[in-house]
């Protein structure tokens, strides 16, 4: 996604604007900050998700009911945003 466009820097910018890089630890463990923890709404259990070159943490019920409203991707703007991903 171009950085150009000033529509695509809203878009990013009000999707990662929470965000943040997190180190591993020595048992491969990451700390979240309180922060992304209420952002979340984590509470016991946490369910990761890779998307492309990062993950997202989801409370499980949350996510559940986020994906009722997914925007339903037609065949051809599969294509056309699978051409956009940058690996």
């Amino acid at each position: 996604m171009s950085s150009l466009s000033r529509t695509n820097r809203s878009f990013i910018r009000s999707t990662v604007r929470y965000a943040s890089t997190v180190q591993y630890d020595k048992q491969g463990r990451i700390a979240l900050s309180q922060n992304l923890i209420d952002y979340a709404q984590l509470k016991n259990d946490a369910l990761i998700i890779g998307v492309v070159n990062k993950i997202e943490i989801w409370n499980p019920k949350l996510l559940k009911s986020a994906e009722k409203d997914f925007h339903e991707i037609k065949s051809s703007e599969f294509d056309e945003l699978a051409n956009q991903i940058i690996l």
